[in-house]
């Protein structure tokens, strides 16, 4: 799914935010700092876009199972 996403957004928007950060030359540290929040960031998107696709998945089932189709 999240390949999805970036594919639909051209790019991976974390490596695009890093690239424009970059531009302005941050000092070591707080580099350092900005590339272990964007980690962060991106690893709770990832997760996010896995429960979403979870619960569509199950929404799909639970309706399946409403109207008892046998498919």
């Amino acid at each position: 799914m999240w390949e999805k996403v970036v594919s639909i957004l051209g790019g991976n928007v974390f490596d695009g935010v890093k690239d424009i950060i970059r531009t302005f030359k941050l000092p070591p540290e707080q580099q350092l700092q900005f590339d272990s929040k964007m980690a962060e960031l991106q690893t709770q998107a990832e997760l996010k876009l896995a429960e979403l696709e979870t619960a569509d998945r199950n929404s799909a089932r639970q309706r399946e199972a409403a109207i008892k189709d046998k498919t």
